[in-house]
């Protein structure tokens, strides 16, 4: 999806796995996390059957958000709930790990 500061690009996890999980541990756990139904990873290992299930997830579709000026992954979105005879998606599991748009 075409963006003005981070297009979103579908998660893949062989991509954007390595890259994912070091924005996301790299800001505080409380704010990074606070209104997501998961927790901070504890290790690079403990957070790959979480990208397997996103990987394999059609709805929600997980994406990767990857600023242009920095070309480095900054955080995940998902599209889900979505309903293509109507045009209507839902945006959720946000998690911003890195500023990146200013």
């Amino acid at each position: 999806m075409p963006g003005k500061y981070a297009p979103l690009a579908a998660l893949d996890i062989e991509k954007h796995g390595d890259d994912l999980y070091k924005a996301i541990i790299a800001r505080d756990a409380k704010t990074g996390f606070e209104w997501l139904p998961e927790t901070k990873p504890l290790s690079r290992q403990a957070f790959q059957p979480r990208l397997e299930i996103a990987g394999a997830r059609v709805d929600p579709m997980y994406l990767a958000g990857i600023p242009l000026k920095s070309g480095e992954i900054a955080g995940r979105q998902t599209l889900m709930r979505m309903t293509p005879a109507n045009g209507v998606a839902k945006t959720g599991h946000i998690h911003r790990a890195k500023r990146c748009c200013s």
